[in-house]
């Protein structure tokens, strides 16, 4: 498959996707502390909200990456090319 990238190399539509993955990351860590607060009548702080967008957008970013390296051009984790 021509659209996947070899083991241990990254496409530059490798970073455009695992951008992608990190906003819907953050935007799903932030409503869950946003549902959270509201849950627990708590005050409402955007600091929490904020660093739960941060930590939703490295973990989303660094998953999707570390995916993407660590698995060859057919999807299999942790498997050389097949050059036949």
């Amino acid at each position: 498959m021509a659209n996947r990238s070899e083991f241990l190399k990254l496409k530059q539509s490798d970073f455009w996707k695992g951008l992608i993955v990190a906003g819907f990351s953050s935007a799903v860590s932030t409503i869950g502390a946003a549902a959270s607060m509201i849950v627990d009548f708590s005050t409402f702080e955007w600091s929490t909200l904020l660093k739960a967008f941060g930590i939703g957008a490295v973990i989303g970013f660094s998953g999707y990456i570390s995916k993407n390296l660590f698995s060859n051009s057919e999807g299999k984790p942790f498997k050389k090319e097949n050059n036949e």
